[in-house]
């Protein structure tokens, strides 16, 4: 049999749990490198900073609020 690659997720931000439908993005990496190619080969690469995200699809129930998403700052999934 083949190795799981799916599952199941749950997105928790400041110890309230959001109700999660799909299209979960996480991006922690803070360095993008893109190699450059020359005519006579690869001549290294070029590093971008990034701001890591996390992007997702989340249902529109009574308990989200757009305003309170978008007040969070240094958040974590642990209760403030």
């Amino acid at each position: 049999m083949g190795q799981k690659i799916g599952g199941t997720a749950y997105l928790t931000a400041g110890g309230k749990m959001y109700d999660l439908r799909g299209g979960l993005v996480v991006s922690p990496s803070r360095i993008k490198r893109e190699s450059v190619a020359g005519q006579d080969g690869p001549h290294g690469f070029i590093e971008t900073q990034l701001v890591p995200f996390i992007k997702a699809e989340l249902s529109t129930t009574d308990g989200l609020s757009v305003a309170e998403l978008d007040a969070m700052v240094d958040i974590t999934g642990a209760r403030a």
